[in-house]
């Protein structure tokens, strides 16, 4: 079983913007498709870089990340979902790899996340009760997974504390 608790500095990076659009030719770079988000009404959005998903057996499973975070557009609501990898769900084709991540508080929500090597390029995918609400596109590592993350929890999402402090 691999533990996912990390013990001393964690490798993840988030970034809060009040901006809640990209600067003029960054679509260029990644799209975002989203139905039914719960988007806080005081704008911006809280995005979150996790660290690469490293275990010495398994190079091929370096594209993933360790875990993927998203959290509530509030900062003071402290609400959360934590992804976590599903080694078990790992498939490996010629032009694309890919993993389903589940989240740590149970329920029917989870992600898929694709990787094409050929294209060198990102996909994530959200569900929510076993319904696509979300997904996103990038060929970069950290600027992907600050879109993918970007949107927030969803309505129905099972979520658990955010331990931060202010």
């Amino acid at each position: 079983m691999l533990n996912l608790a990390r013990k001393g500095k964690d490798k993840g990076r988030f970034f809060i913007c009040k901006n809640s659009f990209p600067p003029a030719g960054e679509e260029l770079f990644y799209s975002l498709k989203y139905k039914n988000m719960s988007i806080e009404e005081d704008g911006g959005f809280i995005g979150f870089v996790p660290g690469r998903l490293e275990i010495k057996e398994r190079p091929e499973l370096s594209v993933f990340p360790y875990n993927v975070l998203f959290a509530s557009h509030k900062i003071t609501n402290r609400k959360r979902a934590l992804y976590l990898p599903d080694i078990e769900s790992f498939k490996q084709d010629p032009d694309k790899l890919s993993m389903r991540y589940h989240n740590d508080c149970g329920g029917k929500s989870w992600l898929l996340i694709e990787y094409n090597p050929l294209k060198r390029s990102y996909l994530g995918q959200k569900f929510v009760n076993n319904k696509s609400v979300m997904e996103a596109s990038g060929n970069e590592w950290s600027m992907f997974f600050v879109h993918f993350t970007m949107l927030g929890l969803t309505d129905g999402e099972e979520t658990g504390e955010f331990e931060y402090k202010l």
